[in-house]
């Protein structure tokens, strides 16, 4: 086996990777969901965190598009979804924080999955 060969990730079964592209998808909703209805640029008054919503679309659209990639231990895209988790759990102003917790869960549920396919 070449090295080239040892470094690419294992893939991960289909399944699977539809778990992470659904749950992706309801990362994208939630993080619309905290911008005022109307033209959807506006913030609700007491919304202070524009960068945090900002960076979770950018690590739902990485979630969805790589995430064989994304779960791969040491990479940037793993380090920037477990950060995800840590803004989902730990910003203090969701307007829907148990939709928060919840997608936070279910995002470590699914880097454990993935976890375990790569060992196998």
């Amino acid at each position: 086996m070449t090295s080239q060969q040892e470094q690419e990730p294992k893939p991960l079964p289909t399944d699977l990777v539809d778990k992470i592209r659904e749950a992706a998808r309801r990362l994208w909703l939630f993080v619309n969901s905290e911008y005022q209805e109307g033209d959807g640029t506006k913030m609700r008054g007491r919304r202070r965190h524009l960068d945090t919503i900002h960076a979770l679309r950018a690590i739902a659209a990485d979630i969805a598009f790589c995430p064989h990639y994304l779960l791969e231990r040491g990479s940037d895209q793993r380090s920037a979804l477990e950060h995800a988790i840590s803004l989902l759990r730990y910003t203090d102003d969701w307007i829907d924080e148990g939709r928060a917790e919840a997608l936070a869960s279910e995002l470590e549920g699914r880097i454990v999955e993935a976890d375990e396919e790569m060992k196998a």
